[in-house]
């Protein structure tokens, strides 16, 4: 048996390691700064402020299985709605104010993207919430 030398990584490997290392920074970055709450924010921007190309932006969505920018994007927005809701004590919920609340700029689009994340209807979950604030503070 020879000796062997050293083993250096396959380049895919380190395209990998280098991707989920910018990704992990992205999250980050989306977590501290919020951009998705702006109304019409775009991947250039993302790519702009983070100082990802686009190439790299891509690379990461492809690798965290998102269909593309706007789904990362909504679900941060929707992650977002609900830790607001959950947090809520307001007995009633206007969906406008929400929808913009969260970066939305469309009713539609937000109740869509709502039931495709949460499997839940937006009415419906927040019926759900309401009533566990009441049930909830009638235990006190």
């Amino acid at each position: 048996m020879g000796k062997q030398g050293p083993v250096h990584p396959v380049p895919e490997q380190e395209d990998e390691c280098r991707i989920a290392e910018m990704a992990m920074l992205l999250h980050i970055f989306l977590r501290t700064h919020k951009p998705y709450l702006v109304r019409g924010y775009n991947i250039h921007q993302l790519s702009e402020e983070t100082n990802i190309s686009l190439r790299d932006l891509a690379a990461i969505l492809e690798q965290q299985n998102y269909a593309g920018f706007n789904d990362l994007i909504d679900n941060y927005r929707i992650n977002y709605c609900l830790n607001y809701l959950e947090h809520m004590s307001a007995r009633t919920i206007d969906v406008l104010d929400l929808m913009l609340f969260c970066g939305f700029a469309d009713k539609y689009e937000f109740c869509a993207t709502f039931k495709k994340i949460t499997h839940f209807k937006l009415e419906k979950y927040i019926r759900k919430l309401q009533k566990q604030h009441v049930q909830g503070d009638g235990a006190d």
